[in-house]
Formats: structure tokens, C-alpha cells, sequence
């Protein structure tokens, strides 16, 4: 009978060691998976709001923070004229919302936007042109220096305007990043530039579950 006992007792503290230790590693599996984080994207975690802007579209239509309620918002800052990272970024956009297309409750909450740092040459028309070159979903729009500086400021978007040549043509250097707005209209996180669009959009999925 000691015999026996003590062999209950045996047991029984393995089964409490093991289930400590299938406690610990699932506890530790949860850990994981709550601090998985984006590959390409600094998230802001509990998002941060966006100072009131007021800029315009086509048909001199405003666009402002409300403008960003209840979708996921990719906005990006450059320029018609730019030759190189505005089309290259604006034709990552697409390859996202290709990406996307698997789920369409998502794409169906997210929007694409440039804001355009060049409005002495950027109208509101010529803006929606070329974004509906790249997506017929696509947006553009532009404002006053004073509402490009204050949202720029606020983001931390760098451009600057360089002199005309002697044509009047004139090069603008701007940052590459895209900013990512969640439907309560707080930036939720950004991007330094979107190289990969299966890893960004990845990415976007892993962001919006997460604030789920």
C-alpha cells in the first residue's frame, strides 16, 4: 500500500509539472502572437490624432478628417511631375489592393490618397486624372501652401520646392513615406516607403486585426 502511494504521488506532481509547464508554454505562445509586429511598418499603438486639415479635390470638393472616418487610409505626399517614387509608390497601391482582393470586408474599409505638395502646377483635375491613371478608386487632391505646410508639419512630411530652370520647370524633393490612418481617423501607423507590396499589405491586414 506505501508502494502504491507513493506512486499516486508520483503521479499526481507530474501532472501538476505538466500542466505548469503546458500553462507556461502557452502563455508564452500567446505572448507571441500579441507582439507580433509588422515587418515594413512602425505602428503607433494606440494611434495618434491628426491635426484639422482642410484640402480639395476635383469639382473643388473639400477633403478633410472626415474624409477619413470609417476607412483605412494609405496617404502619401508627392506631385504629378515627379519622375520616379510617385508613380513607383502609387503603382505599389495597386499591387496592395490586388493583394487584397482575398479580402474584400478590408479592402472594401480602405482608401488611397495623394496629397500633392505642388499645387502651383497640381489642380484638383489634373490630381484626379493622373490617380485615376493609376486606380479608378484612387484619390487626389491639394490645398493652400498654409494647409500643405500645417498637415505636413503635423505628420512630419518633408518636401521642398527647388528654383525653376530657365523653362520653368523645377524638381521637388519629398519624403517617400506613406501613412497609414485607421477609421477613427488617428495615425496608426507608417511606412518609410513600400518596396514590397506582399509584405505591406501583409502587413495592413496584421495592423487591422490587431485594432479589432
Amino acid at each position: 500500500m506505501r508502494r502504491n502511494s507513493g506512486l499516486k504521488r508520483l503521479i499526481t506532481i507530474i501532472a501538476a509539472v505538466a500542466a505548469l509547464g503546458g500553462g507556461y508554454y502557452l502563455g508564452n505562445l500567446n505572448k507571441d502572437l500579441v507582439q507580433a509586429k509588422p515587418q515594413s511598418a512602425i505602428v503607433f499603438e494606440n494611434g495618434r490624432p491628426l491635426k484639422p486639415f482642410t484640402m480639395h479635390t476635383a469639382s473643388d470638393s473639400e477633403f478633410n478628417n472626415e474624409d477619413l472616418l470609417g476607412k483605412w487610409s494609405f496617404l502619401y505626399f508627392g506631385y504629378t511631375f515627379c519622375p520616379d517614387i510617385c508613380p513607383i509608390t502609387l503603382t505599389q497601391f495597386v499591387l496592395i489592393t490586388n493583394r487584397l482582393s482575398g479580402d474584400k470586408e478590408l479592402l472594401d474599409k480602405s482608401q488611397f490618397i495623394m496629397f500633392s505638395v505642388d499645387p502651383e502646377r497640381d489642380s484638383a483635375e489634373k490630381l484626379e486624372a493622373y490617380m485615376t491613371h493609376f486606380h479608378p478608386g484612387f484619390i487626389g487632391a491639394t490645398g493652400s501652401r498654409e494647409a500643405i505646410d500645417s498637415i505636413t508639419q503635423d505628420l512630419g512630411v518633408y518636401y521642398k520646392l527647388h528654383e525653376p530652370d530657365e523653362n520653368g520647370h523645377y524638381p521637388v524633393d519629398h519624403t517617400s513615406a506613406v501613412m497609414l490612418v485607421d477609421p477613427e481617423g488617428n495615425l496608426a501607423a507608417i511606412y518609410s516607403s513600400i518596396t514590397d507590396p506582399k509584405v505591406a499589405a501583409g502587413d495592413f491586414q496584421l495592423i487591422a486585426n490587431q485594432a479589432e
